[in-house]
């Protein structure tokens, strides 16, 4: 039977993941150690009023249909978004379904591609003031 939320990743607990900033009144994400799944919730503390205006949401509150929304409005990156029409391949098991004709080598090359690719638009973001990455829409 699983344990009560504690601090040990231990099989079957619970184990918070708190931000650094959360409050003590704050919903915080549970990884199930079992699992190896988390919620990715967003804390209802986070507020973006640019990205939000743009999705037609609070950020806690986005769905499915505020994304295809965007898609049907036609709406262009900006500072807040940024639109990607492929996943990035961070991975050989990514790699070999994405690319399933390519040589390891070549699959290799992709991996630090995307991985520098990804990283780069993170720290854009984070230099910046936050925003969202939306994977599977073209620009």
């Amino acid at each position: 039977m699983p344990s009560e939320s504690n601090n040990s990743p231990v099989a079957g607990a619970d184990v918070p993941v708190q931000g650094a900033d959360a409050g003590p009144d704050d919903d915080l994400s549970v990884v199930n150690a079992d699992e190896r799944t988390a919620d990715w919730s967003v804390p209802s503390w986070v507020r973006h009023p640019r990205l939000e205006d743009i999705i037609g949401a609070r950020l806690t509150d986005i769905r499915w249909g505020h994304l295809d929304a965007l898609v049907v409005r036609k709406v262009a990156e900006d500072l807040s978004i940024d639109l990607k029409k492929n996943h990035y391949v961070l991975d050989r098991g990514i790699g070999r379904v994405v690319l399933p004709n390519a040589g390891s080598e070549a699959t290799d090359d992709r991996i630090a591609k995307d991985r520098f690719e990804l990283a780069k638009d993170v720290t854009a973001f984070a230099n910046a003031a936050g925003g969202l990455i939306v994977i599977g829409v073209s620009d």
